[in-house]
């Protein structure tokens, strides 16, 4: 009865010993703690998992020498994790197929619009048209990238594509992408990245954003125009007001105002007091009383 049960587990396992092993990490981390390790397919989850099938799986693995499983002692706050070791067997049968990671889909019901609590865990949320608009997009860009052959400095990325936008507190309030290996890449090495041998450009969407609430409002600024020149005050100085802009929460636009002015003022006095603290070590001082 247990049998669609055990051989989807699998097909879960496998995956990880792909991804591990295929992005040169031959560790996988597991928790044996729980009864059942997730619910059923879910946003966040590929399958229901029950203890017992799972760790009849890890044994018989484990009995094959497909695997190595080392137990820690129990953690009051992940009850018992562990690490899995994939051994040569799997190595080698994986490299037999030449599995790459395109030929790993996502289920039906993976959401790649996630929404985590304040202690950096996932959980549930209720759909809406926003996040069905955002998924939809998601969706067929992640397959896109998947299907793609994608290069950085003329190697293959190594870890699979799996961008999600995720967010905390509430969907929709200071959502970034993430998931890219070459997103944290270093600038230079970001006019490598090719995608099907293609050469790629980055758009700065963050320094756009004055163009873009322009075009929203129906005004059109020219290309050669510095949004950031504004008379003499300091480029900085409007760079950093916009962000704050975008993002300040106000009851109204003189409270919003009001919150801008402000939190520029601190972040001149904080700005202040951290070099007069840093001049003060540098004299000998503790820098306490000249921060302040």
């Amino acid at each position: 009865t247990d049998e669609d049960k055990y051989f989807s587990t699998l097909k879960v396992l496998i995956c990880n010993f792909v991804v591990a092993y295929k992005s040169k990490n031959s560790f996988i981390s597991v928790n044996l703690g729980s009864s059942s390790f997730v619910s059923k397919s879910s946003k966040n989850e590929p399958v229901k998992i029950t203890r017992t099938i799972f760790k009849n799986l890890v044994e018989w693995l484990m009995n094959e020498e497909y695997i190595n499983l080392y137990r820690s002692d129990a953690n009051p706050l992940i009850s018992i994790s562990s690490m899995m070791e994939v051994l040569e067997p799997i190595k080698e049968m994986i490299d037999s197929y030449e599995l790459k990671f395109k030929d790993i889909f996502f289920h039906n019901n993976y959401s790649f619009v996630k929404l985590k609590s304040e202690d950096d865990k996932f959980v549930d949320y209720d759909s809406t048209e926003e996040t069905e608009y955002r998924n939809n997009i998601l969706k067929e860009y992640n397959y896109y990238l998947t299907k793609s052959d994608i290069t950085l400095e003329g190697s293959t990325i190594k870890k699979p594509v799996s961008l999600t936008s995720r967010y905390i507190g509430k969907i929709g309030q200071y959502g970034r992408i993430n998931g890219g290996e070459w997103m944290n890449c270093k600038s230079e090495k970001r006019s490598t990245i090719k995608i099907d041998n293609q050469e790629t450009i980055e758009i700065d969407i963050s320094n756009s954003t004055i163009r873009l609430a322009a075009h929203l409002n129906g005004i059109d600024i020219p290309l050669e125009k510095d949004v950031y020149k504004i008379d003499d005050i300091n480029r900085n100085t409007v760079k950093d007001v916009v962000v704050i802009l975008q993002n300040i929460d106000a009851k109204s636009e003189k409270d919003g105002l009001n919150k801008v002015t402000g939190a520029i003022l601190n972040k001149y006095i904080n700005e202040a007091a951290a070099k007069a603290g840093y001049r003060d070590i540098m004299d000998g001082g503790d820098g306490k009383f000249a921060s302040a």
